[in-house]
């Protein structure tokens, strides 16, 4: 499957991965690398990890910290409002420091949608 058929397949439904904790951003993330990436999933994040971890222990997965492409996951650092971070997959560049990403919402629990994201809090990216 291709990115732009992954966009298309899954934009507005809600995706819930491994049936728990509802429909959250790694859920389409690793729907993501089973439909795209076509990898051995990475480990589990367990009860106390969290997207931002991906980027320590991302399986068979490379990691990228600036080169960033349409087909990335970017994974972003927790914040106060939400310590657990967040993933993505980037869609497209619209400059050096903002991207068109597709992502899903945890705390929202309303699907997977396109939205604009910046560099802000930006750990990397995953990539085969």
């Amino acid at each position: 499957m291709t990115l732009k058929r992954f966009v298309v397949t899954y934009n507005g439904k809600r995706v819930d991965f491994d049936g728990v904790n509802g429909f959250q951003c790694t859920d389409l993330a690793r729907q993501y690398f089973k439909d795209v990436f076509g990898v051995k999933q990475p480990p589990a994040l367990g009860a106390n990890g969290g997207a931002k971890d991906l980027i320590n222990n991302p399986g068979e997965l490379k990691v990228s910290n600036g080169a960033y492409a349409p087909g990335d996951v970017l994974v972003y650092d927790g914040t106060k409002s939400n310590p657990y971070g967040h993933v993505c997959i980037l869609v497209s560049l619209l400059d050096s420091d903002t991207f068109v990403v597709f992502e899903q919402n945890g705390f929202e629990q309303t699907g997977a949608k396109l939205t604009v994201r910046d560099k802000a809090n930006l750990l990397g990216g995953l990539y085969v």
